[in-house]
């Protein structure tokens, strides 16, 4: 009887030294694996970060702008919104000179057509194989516009370039599914519209959109004031 239990707590032993070499091993592929991925993500971090991505942006939007086109900092984050990935813009700008429009202006004054402080997108990138766009969130910081139209059919928005092939483009391609979670203004956002006969101003003090499953909840306070001065002021 004394051996028998011998023998089975040498094989209970024995299993258990088995089970402890496979869980370390496991506990050691697992830990490399993660490792790995997040030495990948730090890589792809730094390639996507400012200092590549802030010119390229300029450089590729300012095409597109006759005028001038700036902004502070483009980046994508792999951590703010993991799993998703965020795309951020600070500091946008689309000016142009004054005199363009406006024959009594200044030489060296601009006016500044749209801008915004801070802008950030978080996608799912799983949701991107799928063929859906799933926008966990859209953030927009301090956005401001300023339209001008004047009497001779001209306005401030022809600063923004459009070729041939997209303004007379008949293509009826079709967009996948967009999903969309949360929109979040922040600091307010002014529209201003200037005609020659009247002038009207837009102020959304707070916006907030929350979608899940079909539904959408919307949260906003917004005002409009307008008026009739023929120098474009309310």
């Amino acid at each position: 009887m004394t051996c028998l239990t011998y023998l089975y707590n040498s094989n209970d032993m024995e299993t258990k030294k088995r089970f402890s070499k496979a869980a370390w091993k496991l506990l050691r592929i697992a830990g490399w694996a993660a490792a790995s991925i997040a030495v990948l993500m730090l890589i792809v971090q730094l390639v996507l970060g400012p200092g590549v991505l802030t010119p390229l942006v300029n450089k590729t939007v300012s095409q597109y702008i006759d005028g001038n086109f700036s902004t502070g900092k483009v980046y994508v984050s792999l951590f703010r919104h993991f799993p998703a990935v965020s795309a951020n813009i600070d500091d946008f700008v689309i000016s142009y000179p004054s005199s363009r429009f406006t024959r009594d202006s200044l030489d060296n004054r601009t006016d500044t057509l749209a801008s915004f402080r801070k802008f950030n997108v978080a996608v799912n990138v799983l949701s991107l194989i799928k063929g859906e766009i799933n926008l966990k969130s859209i953030e927009l910081d301090r956005p401001r516009a300023t339209l001008k139209f004047f009497g001779d059919g001209s306005s401030n928005l022809q600063v923004i370039k459009l070729s041939p092939s997209e303004e007379d483009s008949d293509s009826t391609s079709t967009l996948p599914d967009i999903n969309l979670r949360k929109v979040h203004l922040a600091d307010s956002a002014v529209v201003v519209c200037i005609s020659p006969s009247d002038t009207a101003l837009a102020i959304v003090k707070k916006l907030d959109i929350r979608g899940r499953r079909g539904r959408m909840k919307i949260s906003a306070d917004a005002c409009l004031y307008a008026g009739t001065d023929r120098w474009g002021r309310i």
